[in-house]
Formats: structure tokens, sequence, C-alpha cells
């Protein structure tokens, strides 16, 4: 674990013995222009690519969602928490303790409970890191025709499945953490779960099978952060935590759109 994240947990955890702020990340978020703060996903260089950068293809693909949120519902850190740490100030061997030495008492309980959250959250939160073959439609036919087909059909596919819908990610982090309005984020689980799905039952040239992996992956783990974002108002913690994850999220998927534009130019 990180000393960063470590010495988040502790604080988070003395704001719970302190004050019992089971909410503590509560309108932390500034107020910022969402316009401001959108980046230009792609230029394009080429008429082939301009047509497809038109379609929303390479921002879609390299943009990430939120999943069902049933997934952040299953263990509730905060509730962890507070729980452990409950436990451990009731019983009279810690007050004894406490009372002859506050300080280092508190750090070391705060340590304790950090590591056990911890545990519990790298189990909850189990990234995706592969795809197994079986469960995609991979096509033997690696030719330029049925690359362009595959295009097509995930140029569709992404455009049905974000229609009428446009945030970013920021916009919904804001929407979540600022506005305590979790409805963009419902509606992009919905959108995300089925988009999924679709990119499994669409046919890939065999050759292209890597990057299409990729994709799925980046979605499915976008699934896990934003689920647990999502469900921030009844687990804060967990709430919180996942935003350490979003960066890394930002820059695969960053990683993959450059990666699809590179095969698009080699066809």
């Amino acid at each position: 674990m990180s000393k960063k994240i470590k010495t988040i947990i502790s604080i988070i955890i003395m704001a719970v013995a302190i004050i019992g702020a089971f909410f503590i990340m509560r309108n932390s978020f500034p107020s910022v222009s969402v316009e401001e703060n959108k980046k230009e996903w792609f230029k394009s260089s080429g008429p082939d690519l301009n047509e497809l950068n038109s379609s929303g293809i390479f921002q879609k693909v390299g943009e990430f969602g939120i999943g069902n949120n049933s997934l952040a519902q299953k263990n509730n850190l905060t509730e962890s928490i507070s729980g452990s740490l409950f436990n451990q100030l009731g019983s009279v061997d810690t007050l004894n303790q406490i009372k002859s030495n506050p300080k280092g008492s508190i750090e070391l309980m705060s340590g304790k409970i950090s590591d056990d959250v911890m545990f519990k959250m790298q189990t909850d939160l189990n990234f995706i890191t592969t795809i197994d073959d079986s469960v995609l439609k991979i096509s033997n036919n690696t030719s330029v025709s049925a690359k362009k087909e595959y295009l097509n059909n995930i140029t569709n596919v992404i455009n049905n499945d974000f229609a009428g819908f446009n945030k970013m990610y920021l916009e919904i982090i804001i929407d979540t953490y600022q506005k305590l309005d979790s409805s963009s984020a419902i509606q992009a689980s919905n959108i995300y779960r089925k988009l999924s799905q679709d990119f499994i039952n669409t046919s890939v040239p065999k050759d292209w099978v890597d990057i299409h992996k990729e994709m799925i992956i980046n979605y499915k783990n976008s699934e896990i952060i934003y689920s647990a974002m999502a469900n921030y108002q009844n687990d804060p913690i967990k709430g919180y935590m996942v935003l350490e994850a979003i960066q890394s999220l930002v820059n695969k998927s960053k990683q993959i759109q450059d990666e699809l534009i590179k095969k698009v130019k080699n066809i």
C-alpha cells in the first residue's frame, strides 16, 4: 500500500473517531468549469480518419464509464471502518491504552484498521486484467475489408449506446461528489454495461483481438470504479478511495485511443 493511500485512510479514520463523520467528502470538490477541463481527444490527418473521428469512435473508445451499481454495494468500507473502529474503542484494554498514551494508541489503531480496510477494498475491487478468447467472436478474416467492417460495427455500437448521452468523466465526478447527484452515474452505468457486452458480441479480426480486449477490459474496470462512485453517498470512504485509480484509467484510455488510431492508419 502506498504511503499516500495509507495516510488518507488514517486521516479518514481519525475523522470518524473524533466527529463520527461518515460522509466526510461532502462538498469537498471545488467548483470548476467543465468546459475548461475538457481535452481535445483527437485531430485527424486523413479523409478516412476524419470520417471515423466525426463519428465519435476515437473519443468513445478512449472514454470510460460506470457499470452495475450493485458491484459497489457488496462490501461497505465505511461500515467496515466504523465497525472495526468502535469495536476496538469498546475494548477495555484499548480504552486503558488510549488513556495512558492517547496519540500513540490512536495511531497504532488507525494503522491496523487501514490495513484491514485496504485488504477488503482490494478484494472487493478486483480489477479485470484479462479477457478469455472463448467469450469473444474472433474471425480468421484479417483482410482490410474485414477491419473496415469491424471499425464500422464498433462505431455503430458506440453511437447507438451513447445516443443522447455526452457527459465526460469529469462532469460525472462533479455531479456525484460536489452536487451529490448520482443520476448521470446511473445513466452512464446502463450505457457502459451494455457497451461492454456489445463489444463482446462484435466479431473482431484475429490480429486485432488484443486491442479489442483492451477496450473491453477498460470498460469493465471503469464499471468497477464508477459503480463505487455512484454509491458514494452510501459508502463515502470507498467512493473516495476509488478516485485514486482514475488517473491510471485515464492514461490507459488515452493509450488505447492512440493504438487504435495507429491501426487505422495502417490499413
